[in-house]
């Protein structure tokens, strides 16, 4: 605040000014992430709905038995029953465990628990870790989809380094370096040393988690540059809110016409084997291969598009809004997208477990102690948060 005074033949005038600037524009010049509490409202994140149908389907689409038993004893643990995979019973269930125990479901930790505002539990590095833009184009014109060539298990550009090197191109400049895929590459290798050292209760923790990740990267608009409509020359946004609209307002409101669709092609005879995912890197490779048929079944510009036509340029509102994109995306697509991601998991789970030989070494397959459960994902030590400059220590080959 200040003041400033005008003098004049009339006499002396004061008046009072303030200096103000928006909070995005100081988080970007400090690049620094505001951290918000687990209990606000979606700050571009996967709806709770879209996690927890994920997770819950892929319990039901692993082969192994004795892993099978393990997830399924744990299926509260990890996510919610298939008659409660809705906004109302979700968010009262959500409620009644924080509230009652301390404890949120797995497949939502990440969100609900370490970008949150509690001392000692909040990771400060966690972002990154959810997301990776993967359409951008660089100098060369070329994107991340461009450069990871290959099958998930001989893919190509899927380093750190080299992911770096594109972030930093002068045509990308991408100050957030996402690094989902090495997240996922990340919990692989935790869970297999959970398997080798027979801990149910690691296995679990990390599985569950593992699970929102993956749900993340099958999120058409957590894998684009254009997550929350399209950047334009001028600092504006074409299509902005888009990320809300689809992810929240949408499948909020269709979830009934996506869940049992997609519970039934969980069962088709393409889904009836699980990749034979056997290291880290495969599961990184994965991820990505997951994320190139989510741009084919909803590509991020025709939501973008349809929001900037009709919220936009008319005038909808969220709710109108997503029912026009319902009817350009519908039931078939996002079912697709459901069961991919759960089908993606399911195998990334059983690599784990079959690298770490957990049905030897695991014998314990029973409800596991939620306050342990707690005790690990409330500790910084467990599986850590970082970014793209520290993520190749936790790495291995």
């Amino acid at each position: 605040m200040g003041q400033h005074t005008f003098i004049d033949g009339n006499g002396v005038t004061k008046g009072a000014y303030g200096l103000a600037t928006c909070l995005s524009n100081v988080l970007r010049a400090l690049e620094v992430d505001l951290v918000r509490g687990w209990n606000l409202d979606n700050d571009y994140t996967w709806g709770k709905l879209g996690h927890f149908s994920i997770a819950h389907l892929a319990c039901q689409m692993v082969k192994n038995q004795k892993l099978k038993s393990l997830l399924l004893a744990n299926l509260e643990v990890i996510t919610f029953g298939y008659d409660d995979l809705n906004i109302k019973d979700i968010d009262s269930g959500l409620k009644r465990m924080k509230q009652e125990f301390g404890f949120v479901p797995l497949a939502d930790v990440p969100d609900l628990v370490w970008k949150s505002k509690i001392a000692g539990i909040k990771r400060g590095k966690e972002s990154p870790n959810h997301f990776a833009d993967m359409d951008k184009k660089d100098s060369d014109g070329k994107t991340l989809l461009d450069y990871c060539k290959g099958k998930y298990d001989n893919m190509k550009f899927l380093t750190p380094e080299e992911w770096l090197g594109y972030y930093t191109d002068p045509a990308v400049m991408d100050k957030s370096k996402g690094i989902l895929p090495f997240r996922i590459w990340q919990f692989f290798d935790a869970m297999k040393e959970y398997a080798e050292l027979g801990d149910a209760t690691g296995f679990v923790t990390a599985a569950g988690i593992l699970s929102h990740y993956v749900g993340d990267a099958c999120q058409p608009l957590h894998i684009s540059y254009m997550f929350d409509g399209e950047p334009l020359p001028n600092g504006t946004k074409k299509g902005e809110h888009v990320h809300s609209i689809f992810e929240t307002t949408m499948i909020n409101k269709f979830i009934g016409d996506i869940l049992p669709l997609a519970r039934t092609r969980s069962k088709e005879t393409g889904f009836k084997t699980i990749l034979p995912i056997t290291k880290g890197k495969e599961a990184a490779g994965a991820t990505v291969e997951m994320m190139k048929k989510t741009f084919k079944l909803v590509p991020p510009r025709k939501l973008v598009d349809v929001v900037y036509k009709f919220r936009d340029q008319q005038g909808m509102g969220d709710a109108a809004t997503a029912e026009k994109m319902w009817e350009k995306v519908g039931a078939e697509a996002m079912a697709e997208i459901f069961v991919y991601g759960a089908y993606y998991l399911a195998s990334i789970w059983e690599g784990a477990w079959k690298a770490g030989k957990g049905s030897t070494h695991v014998t314990e397959l029973d409800l596991v102690n939620t306050d342990d459960v707690v005790a690990l994902y409330e500790s910084q030590d467990f599986i850590p948060s970082v970014n793209i400059k520290e993520i190749k220590q936790y790495l291995k080959e």
